[in-house]
């Protein structure tokens, strides 16, 4: 149903309007070149590791909250921008197990087998999502409702790495693994 005098926006209609800023831009960054990715829907999480000859002698997983992008009434000013981080996930066992499968499996086909490996990534077809759970606006990571998740109604989650990077995490990351786990 179309409202009198309002004109659809599309996702085409969006990027096309994006590119086009990006163009028009004093600082014509556009020369660079515009590198255009899929947008993956599902709790982002962080996964720090530490690697010594494959095995993995420590994980940790955490949350990260959607930032302004991810909400269903985004607009071009809004950006992909870390808002807050929980440790621990809140993510079920079974997921944190296929985070723990699925990056390690990455990391070896990147040839690394010691080392201390701070990941990002998110976790597709999730069976928990962020929800407004007492009305005030605050957001907390909580299962669907159960019936979206009968047998073969929703396929398997997985893992969808975003990045790699070959260091620990940021401060704010290493003061809690710190603090919780006696890790540093």
């Amino acid at each position: 149903m179309k409202s009198k005098g309002v004109k659809k926006v599309t996702d085409e209609a969006c990027l096309r309007a994006a590119v086009r800023m990006l163009v028009e831009d004093d600082d014509n960054l556009v020369e660079q070149g515009i590198l255009i990715e899929t947008y993956v829907d599902g709790p982002e999480f962080d996964a720090n590791f530490v690697l010594l000859g494959g095995q993995i002698l420590f994980l940790e997983v955490t949350d990260n909250f959607p930032c302004l992008a991810d909400a269903n009434g985004a607009t071009l000013a809004d950006n992909f921008a870390e808002t807050v981080q929980i440790s621990n996930t809140a993510l079920p066992p079974d997921q944190v197990d296929a985070i723990r499968s699925s990056i390690s499996r990455s990391l070896a086909k990147l040839g690394f087998s010691f080392g201390i490996f701070h990941c990002e990534g998110r976790m597709m077809r999730s069976s928990m999502h962020y929800r407004d759970v007492d009305g005030q606006g605050g957001l907390d990571l909580v299962a669907d409702d159960a019936a979206l998740f009968q047998a073969g109604a929703k396929p398997k989650p997985d893992v969808f790495l975003i990045e790699v990077n070959v260091r620990p995490p940021g401060t704010g990351g290493t003061w809690a693994t710190l603090y919780t786990y006696g890790v540093d």
